[in-house]
């Protein structure tokens, strides 16, 4: 492998551009990565959604997570009745 063809896969280094940052932050997030990042196992994240206790969007049959929904469920504190998904506080979902 050539330096260049290195220095191609490397990331971008920062130049201080804050727009850069929001560019490669995921704003969802599929199911196995939502179960590790609340430290649940991903049966129990299925059983959350399927209640919709935890926010989630479907996209096709795919079911993914939005990060800004998932925040809000934790800072609520990890409500798991029944439609609790529905009654948290983020910017997200449909008019």
């Amino acid at each position: 492998m050539t330096p260049i063809d290195n220095a191609a896969r490397q990331p971008a280094s920062n130049t201080g551009n804050t727009n850069e940052h929001h560019h490669n932050t995921r704003l969802l997030i599929g199911p196995r990565d939502a179960a590790v990042m609340l430290d649940l196992s991903e049966r129990k994240l299925w059983q959350l959604t399927k209640d919709g206790a935890i926010p989630f969007a479907k996209i096709d049959r795919r079911k993914v997570y939005p990060l800004a929904g998932l925040h809000a469920w934790i800072a609520a504190g990890c409500p798991t009745a029944p439609g609790s998904a529905a009654s948290l506080n983020w910017e997200g979902g449909a008019a």
